[in-house]
């Protein structure tokens, strides 16, 4: 049986098509909930540098050049463009 994607589902495949590692991954959603880099290097027991590196991976992963235009992209493009185009109807 085909059924549709539940949303759980979606981000981590969105963040898998940008080729994003685990750990770029766990820093995205760390960035997403507007944790500073400090934070995030506690969160995950690493160094503050390495969080840093992570972030300059990931937006050049994703194309993106600031941690807002990081999840403007990610909700914009991928969250409200479909819900949108399902609402609007032209």
């Amino acid at each position: 049986m085909i059924e549709t994607a539940r949303r759980s589902d979606l981000l981590p495949i969105l963040l898998e098509s940008y080729d994003l590692t685990a750990r770029e991954s766990e820093v995205v959603l760390l960035l997403s909930r507007g944790l500073p880099t400090k934070e995030i290097a506690a969160e995950l027991c690493i160094s503050a540098h390495t969080v840093n590196d992570h972030i300059k991976v990931i937006f050049s992963k994703v194309g993106v050049s600031s941690r807002g235009e990081l999840v403007a992209k990610l909700f914009s493009e991928h969250v409200i463009e479909p819900f949108h185009e399902q609402v609007v109807h032209l």
